[in-house]
């Protein structure tokens, strides 16, 4: 009979084994089924070796053939299971480690397989884009096709709506100039000497600008508006697109045109009417040009005082010549406030009448 070897436990953990054949082994005639109180022993880690096994299958005349009948039985059927266990345990095993190298590659493949949708969906994105884009430029390109058929009737437009006036509101606002001159001047002085009241003024300055306006645009060449400015400026009214000429012509008439002008040879009240003035020139100033700065406008300022002063004080000494030399003729003022341009001294000397314009007597005072 051969030996046999010890058994240890595997270290993988085995069940209990299954004890039911036993129970059905055949010419058993102990109590405790040897085989499987072994097999118990093993999987508690009890030394068990082929001695302890021998010692008990020995009975009085040898060893007892039925007992190693039961013992070989449980061993076996142990074994079988172990054995059952242990390979599904292996291919546990072998599946874990075959989905664990395999995870990297299934990986990239699902990471690819993404990256592939993606770009696909983002590609037909694209494209449906491009194709509204095309689809859109095309209809610009069509509108744009159909605009330049009708681009000239954009320039289209009645006259009336130019920026500027038309002849019959220029004949207009000359007619409103003429009756508001001498308002206008008043308002000029009275602001000059208190700082108050020069709204007409500058109602009046707004309808010469405007006159100014016209003429850059051409309108007063035409006919009619021609004839009416020819008319005014016989009266003395000069228009101009330069609004700062236009405030300097009207400051000088209102000065001339009242005796209180002949206050500025107080260089105290001198100052404070160019103050007074240079509050309405200001706004007017463009100090992008030498001639329209800030400083070009007081220069001329300082020019047009001085001439209304030459004025007052020619006027008087002229008057005074023409008497001295004149003992025996006949001077009658005849003076239109505000109105210097039509002011005028009549005349008889020795049976010769005649007027003279006030300009014309201060310069005859001041030769």
């Amino acid at each position: 009979m051969n030996q046999i070897s010890a058994i240890t436990p595997a270290q993988t953990q085995i069940s209990a084994p299954n004890y039911s054949k036993n129970s059905n082994a055949k010419n058993v005639n102990f109590t405790g089924h040897l085989g499987d109180k072994f097999v118990r022993q093993i999987m508690d880690g009890n030394d068990v070796n082929p001695k302890t096994v021998l010692s008990e299958l020995k009975g009085t005349f040898g060893i007892k053939s039925d007992k190693v009948e039961d013992v070989m039985e449980s061993f076996i059927e142990s074994l079988k299971e172990a054995f059952t266990q242990n390979k599904s345990l292996r291919n546990e095993y072998l599946n874990a480690d075959k989905q664990i190298r395999e995870f990297p590659v299934e990986k990239e493949k699902a990471v690819r397989m993404a990256q592939d949708e993606m770009n696909k969906n983002f590609g037909i994105y694209v494209r449906a884009q491009n194709e509204k884009m095309a689809a859109k430029d095309a209809e610009i390109t069509e509108l744009k096709s159909q605009l330049e058929k009708y681009e000239p009737l954009v320039k289209v437009k009645s006259v009336e709506e130019l920026d500027t006036i038309m002849p019959e509101k220029a004949i207009e606002i000359l007619d409103e100039i003429v009756a508001n001159k001498i308002k206008a001047r008043e308002s000029m002085l009275n602001f000059l000497m208190t700082g108050q009241g020069q709204e007409e003024a500058l109602k009046q300055l707004e309808r010469v600008s405007m006159i100014g306006k016209a003429g850059s645009d051409g309108i007063l060449n035409i006919k009619d508006v021609k004839d009416k400015c020819e008319e005014l400026q016989k009266n003395g009214i000069r228009f101009s697109s330069n609004a700062r000429y236009s405030a300097l012509q009207m400051i000088s008439a209102a000065l001339e045109g009242n005796d209180k002008g002949r206050y500025i040879a107080s260089p105290v009240i001198e100052k404070q009417v160019k103050d007074n003035a240079m509050a309405i020139l200001t706004p007017l100033a463009d100090n992008r040009y030498s001639n329209t700065n800030i400083d070009f406008i007081k220069r001329s300022l300082d020019e047009c005082i001085q001439k209304v002063k030459n004025f007052h004080s020619g006027f008087e000494l002229g008057l005074e010549k023409y008497k001295k030399n004149y003992p025996n003729g006949k001077f009658e003022v005849v003076k239109i406030d505000y109105d210097p341009e039509n002011s005028y001294v009549k005349y008889n000397i020795e049976g010769n009448e005649g007027k003279l314009q006030f300009w014309q007597i201060a310069n005859y005072g001041q030769n």
